[in-house]
C-alpha cells in the first residue's frame, strides 16, 4: 500500500522502531550496558569524563527523589569508592528496568556503549529499506535529514558510524557531515520526546516551520507532541514494535516501509 505526503524540506527521524529494531535496541545495547557496566566503572574510574557521568547522576537522582521518584541515590562524593560505585550499578539498573531516558542514563549508556563500538564489540543495525531510500530521497528530491532520539547524540553518532555494513557514507544523510544550518542530532537536551516544545525548539534550531517538516517514529505520543508544532507525522509499524490501536490508526498514516512512501 503506498502512502502519499507533501514532499518535506527535511525528515526528522526517530531511531528505536522506526530506522533500528527495537530488539537491537533494548536486547543488543542495553544488555550490553548490564553486562559490562562494573567493569567500565572499574576501567574509567574517576577520569573527568566520568566525574562529570557521575555528578549528572547524583544530581538528577536528587530532583527526581524532590518529585516523589523513589529512585536509588548516589552516595556521597565523600564515601568509599567501593561505596560509589556500587549505589551507581543500582541506580543505572533501576532506571533501566522501569525504561527511563533521564539524561544523566542516557549519557553513561553512550559512553560505555563507545567503548563496544570502537572495540568492534558492538556493530549498529539498520533495516534494508532505511539503506535503501535515505539516500534515494536526499540525492534526487533536496531533502535533509536529522535524528531525534532519547539516546545521547554521541550515541546516535556512534551507531550511524559502526554498522554490519560498514560506517553510513552512502547514507550521508545520517551523518555527522550532513548539518544543515545548525545540528543534525537532538537528544533529550532538547526536551522530552512527548512534550511539544521539544519539537517547537528543534524547529527554532534547523530554522523550518512545521509544515516543512516530517517527523517518522513508532510512537504515538511522539506524534501527536510533533503535530501540536504543525509537523506532519507518520508512524512506523516494524515487527517487534507496540501495536496501535484503532483510534490512532485513524490520527495518522502508517507505513511498514520506507519504500512505501511517496512524495507529492
Amino acid at each position: 500500500m503506498r502512502v502519499k505526503i507533501k514532499k518535506p524540506k527535511a525528515v526528522l527521524l526517530d531511531i528505536e522502531g522506526t530506522i533500528t529494531a527495537i530488539d537491537f535496541v533494548r536486547i543488543t545495547l542495553f544488555s550490553f550496558v548490564r553486562e559490562n557496566l562494573e567493569e567500565y566503572l572499574q576501567n574509567y574510574w574517576l577520569n573527568d569524563e566520568m566525574k562529570a557521568d557521575i555528578r549528572l547522576l547524583r544530581d538528577e537522582a536528587i530532583a527526581m527523589k524532590k518529585n516523589n521518584v523513589d529512585i536509588p541515590l548516589i552516595v556521597d562524593e565523600l564515601a568509599n569508592d567501593d561505596e560509589i560505585k556500587a549505589s551507581i550499578v543500582k541506580n543505572v539498573l533501576w532506571q533501566m528496568d522501569r525504561n527511563l531516558k533521564s539524561t544523566s542514563l542516557k549519557q553513561l549508556q553512550g559512553h560505555i556503549w563507545r567503548v563496544g563500538f570502537e572495540n568492534g564489540l558492538l556493530k549498529g543495525h539498520f533495516f534494508d529499506d532505511v539503506l535503501t531510500m535515505l539516500p534515494q530521497w536526499k540525492h534526487s528530491l533536496g531533502i535533509t535529514f536529522y535524528i531525534y532520539s532519547s539516546g545521547s547524540v554521541e550515541s546516535q553518532k556512534l551507531l550511524m558510524a559502526h554498522t554490519v555494513s560498514g560506517e553510513l557514507q552512502s547514507v550521508s544523510a545520517v551523518s555527522v557531515r550532513l548539518e544543515y544550518r545548525g545540528k543534525s542530532y537532538f537528544d533529550t537536551k532538547v526536551g522530552a520526546k512527548i512534550d511539544s516544545q521539544s519539537y517547537a525548539n528543534i524547529l527554532n534550531e534547523i530554522q523550518l516551520n512545521g509544515d516543512d517538516v516530517l517527523f517518522m517514529t513508532d510512537i504515538p505520543t511522539e506524534a501527536d507532541a510533533a503535530s501540536k508544532c504543525g509537523i506532519n507525522c507518520i508512524l512506523v509499524v516494524r515487527e517487534g514494535n507496540a501495536p496501535l490501536d484503532e483510534e490512532t490508526l485513524t490520527r495518522f498514516k502508517t507505513l511498514r516501509s520506507f519504500e512505501e512512501l511517496d512524495f507529492v
